[in-house]
């Protein structure tokens, strides 16, 4: 059930539900959606892994999410000149006390 937050941004939406998971569709050319490919998607889906988040945003074409550790985890496309791509919703980084 998608009832916590959901963000559209240029043809694509990443939603974060009641209970921390991800999920998203639509355009999906710089791996924006965090699915591990570069399809479209033309229903939800949610995107498997081992963290529960409580922040999804989104920008042009790519993708943040914070989890419930305060671990900042990013895909999508990586620079102006669309040459680093990350499909995959990747930990990039480690929050320490």
């Amino acid at each position: 059930m998608l009832a916590g937050s959901t963000i559209l941004s240029r043809g694509y939406t990443i939603a974060l539900d009641i209970e921390g998971n991800i999920w998203s569709w639509g355009y999906n050319v710089s791996g924006q959606l965090g699915n591990g490919t570069t399809v479209n998607g033309t229903v939800p889906k949610k995107i498997n892994l081992n963290a529960k988040f409580k922040k999804v945003v989104s920008a042009y074409a790519n993708s943040i999410a914070i989890d419930t550790e305060d671990n900042v985890w990013i895909c999508g496309q990586s620079g102006a000149e669309k040459t680093n791509i990350y499909p995959n919703l990747e930990k990039l980084w480690v929050h320490s006390n």
